[in-house]
Order: structure tokens, then C-alpha cells, then sequence
């Protein structure tokens, strides 16, 4: 069956750690912004633009970890490969959690998810990328086997570029106790056909992920295009980059000696969005307004109790975020796991 959720956090709020003291504690969060951000990020350390060594990125999700807003903290993701030169196949972050596994506290379960950056079946095309993928399946089969189950791989991401992979992906990857991730593209033909078969197989936890980041992160349309497809095909999902802060804003990106102005959505908005998208696909609210709130960078737009966070007139009751966190936006893939956390002191002192 598969990995049951609970294992992996402890309820107390515990003390110390990484992240800053400056934010609220989690436990001083009111119950709806508890139920939104629970287990929401999933800390990949090495992505950029924070690209922090290998072996700091376990340092640090061990602080995160025992840290007031521990509760915050999911998944560390780690690359199955991280290195694209031949001659050097032999290093993974995998190996790191080897050697640090010392500071995996008696009792505990790490939750790890194994990263692979190319569709398996386009990985064959070149001899390169085939030796690397293999190895990365060879780190993962012999890794699973390891460190008598302090660190549990509870899942894999992988892009599909077509039907075809997703298929030769689940036969291949997924497992009755680890999920499968598969990354989306954005804007292709193959776009909803893909989504499609991924939900042909949910009831194997397969799920969809969506790169929120990189170079050209998707329009907030496309976004909110991808949560309503997926909601009415009842297919859970990630997101992965661009969404270290707390509501939208602009960003500019040096590129030459020039710079360029890229909206990025918070992962507030990532959360209400997610949950209006549960009701758009019913048909209960006008699809616009999930692109809209994922545009919204004003932090008193929204109104935040105990009992839910109201956007626009549109109320998301608390039940209704526990049943999104749940059954669609599963987690974020962040870089960074202080910056989500700094973001919080912009929430209201009266929510």
C-alpha cells in the first residue's frame, strides 16, 4: 500500500533549527493557514537559484526539520544523477545521504524523493543520457535497500513528453509503496493527452507535477488551466519553482546586461487557487477567477480566520483546504525552505 503521510511528522512543534525566528511559529498560524501549509514544501536544495552543495542540503533539512515550522517541511529532494559528464556517473545525492545518515535522529523516517530530469524514453536516444538514467536507476534500486528504513524513497519525478513514456514510466517505476510524479509539459500538443493517461493510473498514486519555474515558467492562465483539468480528473499534483513567496509579485531576471520582469504567484495563492479549481471544475464559480487569484499580490486581498480565507468574495472553508492538500495540490518543490517561512511575517497580525 502506499506510504502512509503520518509517519514522517511528529505533531509537537519541537524547537531550534534553521529557519528564522522572525515569522510566526507554525502553531501561531490560524487552523486554515495550518491546514494550507502542512507538509507543503518539499526542499530541493541543489535547484537553483540557491544551489546549495549536496551535502548542505542535508544539513540544512535536518535543522528544517526540528525547526518551529517543521510542520511546513515535506520531502527532500534529492537527484538520482547530478552530474552530466560520463566520467563522473559516480556521484548522486543519494551517496551524500549515505554518508550523513547520522543525522537522521533515533525513531525518525526521512521522506525522500528521487529526482530524474529527462523522460526515459527520450534519455534513449542518446548514448549519454542513457548511461545516465541507467545509473540514476541503479542508485535508486540500490539506495531503497539502504539504512534500514531511516530514509524511505515514498517517491520519483520525471518529465513525459508523450503518452508513450507515461506508460513506460508507471510499468516501470510505479510501486504499491512510492509515488510517481510525472512532470507535464506546457503549451503542447500531447499537453492534455498526457494529463489524460496520467489519470488512467491515479489509482496506482501516479500523479501530475507542473514545472511553476525555470527560464519561461507557464502563464498564470496556463496554470490555472492545468489545476482545472486536473480536478476534474481528479488527479493530484506538485508544483516545482517559483514559489518562495507568499503572494504573487514581479521578479526581474538579469539576462545580458538588461534584466527581464517575470510574475511569479505565492504559494498562498498556489493553495487558493488549487481549491477554487475544485470548484470551477464543478462548475460552481466562473474559471477566471483561479488564473486571477494566482495573479493576486496583495496580501490584504485576502481575509484569513481560523474557519477559512476569503478571496474576492469567493470563501475557502478550512474542510475545503484539508480536502485540496489532500486530493489535489499535494506539495511545492522549493530551493529554499527560509524564504517560504520569512514570507510568513507578511501575513496580517489580526488573522
Amino acid at each position: 500500500m502506499l506510504p502512509d503521510r503520518s509517519i514522517f511528522f511528529s505533531p509537537d512543534g519541537g524547537a531550534g533549527g534553521g529557519a528564522t525566528q522572525e515569522a510566526p511559529q507554525f502553531a501561531e498560524l490560524p487552523k486554515s493557514l495550518q491546514a494550507a501549509f502542512g507538509g507543503l514544501v518539499d526542499y530541493a536544495g541543489f535547484a537553483p537559484p540557491a544551489e546549495t552543495n549536496p551535502v548542505l542540503v542535508v544539513s540544512n533539512y535536518a535543522d528544517y526539520r526540528k525547526s518551529p515550522h517543521k510542520q511546513m517541511v515535506n520531502r527532500l529532494v534529492q537527484r538520482a544523477v547530478y552530474n552530466a559528464k560520463e566520467t563522473q556517473l559516480d556521484t548522486s545525492d543519494f551517496l551524500v545521504l549515505q554518508i550523513d545518515q547520522k543525522k537522521i535522529p533515533a525513531g525518525e523516517i526521512w521522506p525522500v524523493s528521487a529526482l530524474f530530469l529527462t523522460d526515459p524514453l527520450v534519455a534513449q536516444q542518446s548514448r549519454e543520457q542513457t548511461k545516465r538514467f541507467k545509473y540514476g536507476e541503479r542508485q535508486l534500486s540500490v539506495f531503497s535497500q539502504l539504512l534500514d528504513g531511516k530514509i524511505v524513497v515514498d517517491s520519483i519525478e520525471m518529465p513525459a513528453q508523450s503518452v508513450k513514456s507515461v506508460e513506460y514510466i508507471v510499468n516501470r517505476f510505479a510501486t504499491d509503496n512510492r509515488h510517481v510524479y510525472i512532470e507535464v509539459p506546457v503549451e503542447t500538443p500531447q499537453t492534455e493527452a498526457i494529463l489524460d493517461a496520467i489519470a488512467q493510473h491515479k489509482d496506482k498514486g501516479v500523479f501530475a507535477k507542473l514545472r511553476t519555474g525555470g527560464p519561461k515558467p507557464p502563464s498564470f492562465e496556463q496554470t490555472a488551466d492545468f489545476m482545472i483539468k486536473a480536478a476534474q480528473l481528479e488527479v493530484g499534483y506538485k508544483f516545482t519553482g517559483r514559489l518562495h513567496g507568499l503572494v504573487a509579485h514581479t521578479v526581474t531576471e538579469k539576462k545580458g546586461e538588461g534584466g527581464v520582469e517575470i510574475e511569479e504567484s505565492g504559494y498562498l495563492n498556489a493553495v487558493v487557487a488549487s481549491a477554487l479549481s475544485r470548484l470551477a471544475a464543478n462548475g460552481e464559480i466562473v474559471s477566471a477567477l483561479v488564473a486571477q487569484v494566482l495573479a493576486e499580490k496583495d496580501i490584504n486581498a485576502f481575509t484569513i480566520t481560523s474557519e477559512g480565507i476569503s478571496w474576492n468574495g469567493q470563501f475557502i472553508s478550512t474542510e475545503l483546504i484539508e480536502e485540496t492538500r489532500k486530493k489535489s495540490l499535494h506539495s511545492i518543490g522549493s530551493c529554499s525552505f527560509e524564504e517560504p517561512v520569512d514570507e510568513l511575517k507578511k501575513i496580517p497580525k489580526t488573522a
